[in-house]
Parts: structure tokens; sequence; C-alpha cells
């Protein structure tokens, strides 16, 4: 197999996470929108 495949997953995986686990949040904290736990957006 090459690189391609071992590496490309990876870092859209890393990509994902920062994007849904920190920007969401800093997003949804500089506009001031909170939502409750048992929102969908929460669980992101």
């Amino acid at each position: 197999m090459s690189s391609w495949f071992d590496q490309r997953p990876r870092l859209l995986l890393e990509l994902w996470v920062l994007a849904c686990g920190v920007l969401f949040h800093v997003w949804s904290r500089a506009t001031g929108r909170t939502f409750p736990r048992d929102h969908w957006a929460h669980w992101f």
C-alpha cells in the first residue's frame, strides 16, 4: 500500500476533530450561542 492510504485519512480525521472539536465551540462561545446537553450540536 502506498503512504497515500495511510496519511490522507489520518489527516482528514485530524482536520475533522479540529473543526468540530475546537473551532465549533470557539465559534459558539464567540457568538453567544450555547447548546443544552441534549441538543445535537452539543455532541460535536
